[in-house]
């Protein structure tokens, strides 16, 4: 009776004095768990659903007891906050490639203009979407030079975080394989000298909805390392994909700023998220605060502007045992890739269900006669195996159909977001319905099938249907998702695309000067080579503008063209807009047969 007592005072005690940030330990954090584990989760008798982060679960304790998980460190905001899923158990090296793989003793990607220029994140808790723009936009330099908007990342993801209050890459990359973004920076600038609430009105008002400049279908995350010298996957990242993003506890006391240098000794939760940009395993641990067991140190682009550190940039030791979470935005593709995407899980993967080798499937109707192309899934342990099947003539109350329509198998070494091409594309029609059933078989963590379930403090958003996501442990016996855990979808998307046709498709500017007035217009012409490959057909010409949908031009039926061909004087150019232009083939039932490559003006 007397510890039952004692058991009941020390929780209420520890809910009205509860720990200072300074004191925000680990170890707290875990001891955390399980009690308020129940709180964040639908009961689960049978143990299936993955446990929530420990770490989450501390920093929603401390924002229950009015405490502020974000500090300004000297002047300088930072922003990193915990997500609820824990990808901890993945550790060390997982491809076996890398135990016999040699890297030069120093690297830098800045040497080889690899990275794009440091950012400010001002009076912002943002670090999290700088540092993973750090990543994303270094992905396709240097052929190609690209600023993304931080703050529409920072505003527009849906989850619970307010621009003042930081958010985690599990946002990113939730915001990013949705096509939510990447949008140009140009289109919603940074603020500078206004507060993030005035700033936000502002983007309430016009809707924020932009279009955006990439389509990410992949993102890679590293596993934790063992120990100080256990960085071959960061290293043979940086050499081959670009920058990593990265989490760690910024210790203000720490910081050396003649050599600006960051080593901590002790581990607590992490604050701050950064970029790794290169490495020297020579760099002396006497230029540290602190002095570290051994020499050795990343480089890394923070984002609190060019006179910070060394022209925004800093080393920090091997040794420093706070460093986790690496993430790799390493994919930026044109958005012509894929023309739509097919999905239930706007937050992305908040937890998993299931055991090793278990099934998830989603459950779609088709927009239009756009074929299916690839299928999109997260993985969450090293060297998952999977098997897709995607069926049609689905029988009632099931995702399992009496046609196969595409069947294929892979794995991949690393945790991530990842699209697979199918080998054979599933022709769709309007309305059809069809389900993308994925099997996933993990090495070593009993939790396989992503899902999208509500999470209060970070995506009480998330809804879900009856009818769109079923779980299986061993395939052949399907349950609704939603039967099992309210509100929740299994973490599977799908992608499909017009058929390419061989156009030959040319649009140019051009200018008409006659007196006082001049004005722009495009000067377009296209050929379809070997019409008669085709079905009896019309040819459309669509245009849009930013921020629009296509919309159609001109049609015209096939007899129209000469030899296949055509020209056409768009006449009103806006100043100032960009317009773009496609050419679509249709057959007689209005199916879309073909489609010319996007040209911009």
């Amino acid at each position: 009776m007397k510890k039952q007592i004692f058991i009941i005072i020390f929780i209420l005690v520890s809910l009205i004095i509860p720990l200072h940030p300074a004191d925000r330990a680990k170890g707290s954090a875990a001891g955390s768990s399980a009690a308020g584990s129940s709180a964040f989760g639908t009961e689960d008798p049978a143990g299936l659903l993955e446990p929530v982060n420990p770490t989450f679960l501390e920093y929603v304790r401390q924002r229950q007891a009015g405490l502020t998980w974000n500090q300004s460190v000297g002047g300088y905001q930072t922003g990193y906050v915990p997500g609820p899923q824990d990808l901890s158990h993945i550790r060390g090296i997982i491809d076996p490639a890398l135990e016999t793989m040699q890297f030069p003793a120093y690297f830098d990607l800045r040497e080889i203009g690899s990275v794009t220029t440091v950012k400010n994140q001002n009076n912002y808790p943002g670090c999290w979407a700088f540092s993973a723009y750090a990543s994303l936009e270094s992905c396709r330099l240097p052929e190609q030079i690209l600023d993304f908007s931080e703050w529409h990342l920072m505003t527009s993801h849906g989850f619970d975080y307010t621009p003042d209050e930081g958010a985690n890459s599990w946002v990113t990359s939730a915001y990013l394989i949705r096509w939510s973004g990447p949008v140009i920076e140009a289109f919603d600038p940074y603020p500078s000298g206004i507060s993030a609430s005035d700033k936000l009105s502002v983007v309430n008002e016009v809707n924020n909805q932009y279009p955006p400049a990439k389509h990410v279908q992949q993102i890679i995350y590293l596993p934790e390392r063992t120990g100080p010298m256990d960085n071959a996957a960061i290293k043979y990242f940086l050499m081959n994909e670009g920058p990593v993003d990265f989490a760690m506890n910024w210790e203000l006391n720490n910081f050396n700023e003649t050599y600006n240098t960051q080593y901590t000794p002790w581990d607590t939760i992490q604050n701050h998220r950064l970029a790794i940009v290169g490495w020297d395993d020579d760099f002396p641990a006497s230029r540290f605060s602190r002095t570290p067991p051994g020499n050795g140190a990343f480089i890394a682009r923070n984002s609190w502007g060019t006179q910070w550190g060394h022209y925004g940039y800093c080393y920090i030791s091997y040794y420093e045992p706070s460093l986790e979470e690496f993430t790799c935005f390493n994919n930026a593709e044109k958005v012509v890739n894929y023309d739509n995407i097919y999905q239930h899980d706007p937050m992305g993967r908040t937890s998993a269900w299931g055991d090793l080798d278990s099934y998830g499937a989603a459950i779609f109707s088709a927009y239009d006669t756009r074929p299916l192309n690839a299928v999109g899934f997260y993985t969450n342990d090293a060297n998952v195996q999977y098997e897709i099947t995607v069926y049609k003539n689905l029988v009632p109350g099931s995702p399992i159909g009496s046609t196969v329509a595409a069947s294929q198998t892979g794995s991949f070494i690393y945790a991530g977001y990842y699209t697979v091409p199918l080998d054979q594309t599933v022709p769709l029609v309007t309305d059809e319905t069809f389900s993308v059933v994925v099997r996933f078989i993990n090495s070593s963590h009993n939790k396989s099938v992503p899902i999208e379930k509500p999470i209060p403090h970070h995506a009480s958003a998330a809804r879900a249907s009856a009818g769109q996501s079923y779980v299986s442990l061993d395939g052949a016996t399907w349950t609704d998702l939603t039967q099992l855990v309210p509100d929740t979808d299994v973490c599977i998307k799908a992608y499909s695309q017009f058929p390419e046709a061989d156009i030959t498709f040319r649009v140019l500017r051009k200018t008409l000067s006659a007196w006082l007035i001049s004005r722009d217009y495009a000067d377009i012409s296209f050929t379809i080579q070997d019409p008669d490959q085709f079905p009896p057909f019309e040819v459309t010409l669509e245009r849009k503008h930013s921020n629009t949908t296509y919309s159609p031009l001109l049609r015209m039926p096939r007899e129209a063209l000469h030899n296949g061909s055509f020209q056409y004087i768009d006449e009103f150019l806006e100043e100032g807009v960009r317009t773009y232009y496609r050419i679509v083939i249709y057959d007689e039932l209005n199916n879309i047969i073909g489609k010319s490559e996007e040209i911009v003006l």
